[in-house]
């Protein structure tokens, strides 16, 4: 098979992580994974998380305090993350399973909040995990950096994934954290979860 995509596995269903994940399936034949909770997203299209999942503060609060806001909302849009095709054909999982079928053999471990299907989809064997926008080292949405939980305006429950931190404390401390926002953390798990809960959220 060589360097073929076999699979995408989603962390959550936000537009603007979802953007390639049809054409990979309907031009490369990858197979597409969701968490059940957030797959009604996909079965309505890229802009239905305001509906199945929507952030808990108004848009419009934040474009009139940050800035970055606006910028980071028209480079999604540039970036097409709001037009992109439907993803019509998919598989999901529910919480805390290990994909067997995707190459590497992913735990996918449940971490609501941002939305109600967000995961972090781990790779225990080579040390990283992949933590979505669960947890990020970057806040476009806010300008902000350092491990955080994003701002109120593109999180589902922030108290839910504030708690949802605590499934990254008793990962190994050599773990490295790879965020849908912003760089690696290499600082250890715990030490991500201990800087995200002092920081809050926006």
């Amino acid at each position: 098979m060589g360097g073929r995509l076999r699979a995408v596995v989603l962390t959550h269903a936000h537009p603007d992580h979802t953007g390639l994940a049809e054409r990979a399936r309907d031009k490369g034949g990858a197979r597409v994974w969701v968490h059940e909770a957030d797959a009604p997203i996909l079965q309505d299209g890229p802009t239905s998380s305001v509906v199945h999942a929507p952030p808990e503060r108004r848009l419009l609060s934040y474009l009139a305090r940050y800035p970055s806001s606006t910028r980071s909302l028209m480079q999604l849009g540039h970036a097409g993350a709001f037009s992109s095709d439907r993803v019509c054909e998919y598989s999901v999982f529910g919480d805390d399973e290990v994909l067997a079928e995707v190459p590497g053999r992913p735990r996918v471990l449940s971490a609501p909040g941002h939305t109600p299907g967000s995961v972090l989809v781990s790779f225990a064997d080579r040390g990283v995990v992949f933590t979505g926008d669960a947890l990020v080292t970057e806040d476009p949405s806010v300008g902000c950096s350092g491990p955080r939980v994003v701002s109120r305006m593109s999180t589902h429950d922030s108290a839910q994934a504030l708690e949802s931190l605590e499934r990254l404390v008793d990962l190994p401390k050599e773990t490295v954290l790879l965020p849908g926002h912003g760089e690696p953390f290499t600082d250890g798990p715990r030490a991500a979860v201990i800087r995200a809960r002092a920081t809050g959220v926006r």
